[in-house]
């Protein structure tokens, strides 16, 4: 399955980015994730945490990435294709 999800975060003070925490059950994965935001430039990180997918999307002010998100508007979307695993009993 295809996912595509977008949060808007209007951020009141200075932040350095936003997590998401995606639940995955035993042969669920998640691959080929694209993350865009509207509002900041940004970078992400993401890992596998035991039985749920932790994604760190940083946020910034400038294209040097240098400079937090302070008093802003932000839209970040996920995109991502999501697999479950079937395993057949016989």
């Amino acid at each position: 399955m295809h996912v595509v999800e977008t949060l808007h975060y209007s951020f009141s003070g200075t932040y350095r980015g936003v997590n998401r925490y995606i639940p995955l059950k035993t042969g669920e994965s998640i691959e080929n994730l694209k993350i865009t935001t509207k509002g900041a430039y940004s970078t992400f990180n993401s890992s596998r945490n035991g039985d749920q997918e932790d994604i760190t999307v940083y946020l910034y002010s400038n294209s040097e990435k240098t400079i937090p998100v302070t008093n802003k508007d932000v839209e970040v979307t996920y995109e991502y294709d999501f697999f479950k695993c079937y395993q057949l009993i016989q």
